[in-house]
């Protein structure tokens, strides 16, 4: 008869008897369940529990979840809010997580039938070329390519020939404009798309400026 502590994450006894000359047919075994505190055991814990993208490593030091790379503002409150209740865990440090949607969610305006901007967009892309050049940064160290497809629009008044023709100088007025902020690094790749689509139905003045609009869509690949 063998019996003591067993943490859910461990091994199975019978696993482990298996290789051994002890036949597992003849061991009455009773575990009680218990929750390991070892660094190994917590991380196996955290990372069942958090589900981490791809994207995301982690690691533990002493009581604290380390997680780098880059994922959604979702999961990255959700790691906040769950770590406490993780046994072995009391914080989160998170100072090299990035948000991927600190690149895919502003808006770059412009004015109406224009290329110009709008007021108020230079810090934008002072922000977006900063952040970009974080992205890269965390990329490299996994070894992945950046790829920013730069997506102008525009809204409905003009005809479909203009429409296109502007949303194609939209995206490559920004384009350009993040290529000569960001550091050229091996692996980034921007590329400038004019789209018909709309973010918005265009029911009132602001859906319709909301539409005269440049986004930037973030894809990660392995490098090659």
């Amino acid at each position: 008869f063998v019996g003591g502590l067993r943490d859910p994450l461990a091994h199975s006894p019978q696993e482990l008897l298996q290789g051994t000359k002890v036949d597992p047919d003849q061991v009455i075994s009773e575990w009680q369940p218990f929750q390991t505190l070892q660094p190994g055991f917590v991380l196996a814990r955290a990372k069942k529990l958090l589900a981490p993208p791809p994207t995301i490593d982690m690691t533990i030091e002493d009581d604290t979840l380390v997680a780098t790379g880059y994922a959604s503002q979702q999961w990255i409150d959700e790691v906040r809010r769950a770590v406490r209740f993780i046994p072995g865990l009391n914080r989160v440090r998170d100072d090299q997580l990035f948000d991927l949607e600190r690149i895919e969610n502003p808006l770059i305006m412009f004015e109406l039938d224009q290329t110009r901007l709008v007021p108020g967009q230079e810090e934008k892309l002072t922000q977006l070329a900063a952040d970009i050049e974080r992205l890269q940064v965390a990329a490299q160290a996994k070894h992945q390519q950046v790829r920013l497809e730069i997506n102008g629009r525009t809204d409905r008044s003009g005809t479909e020939e203009r429409n296109t023709e502007l949303s194609q100088e939209r995206a490559n007025i920004i384009a350009a404009e993040l290529k000569a902020r960001v550091p050229a690094r091996p692996g980034l790749t921007i590329v400038p798309i004019g789209l018909k689509g709309k973010l918005r139905e265009e029911m009132t003045e602001a859906d319709r400026a909301t539409n005269r609009s440049v986004t930037v869509k973030v894809i990660l690949s392995d490098a090659q």
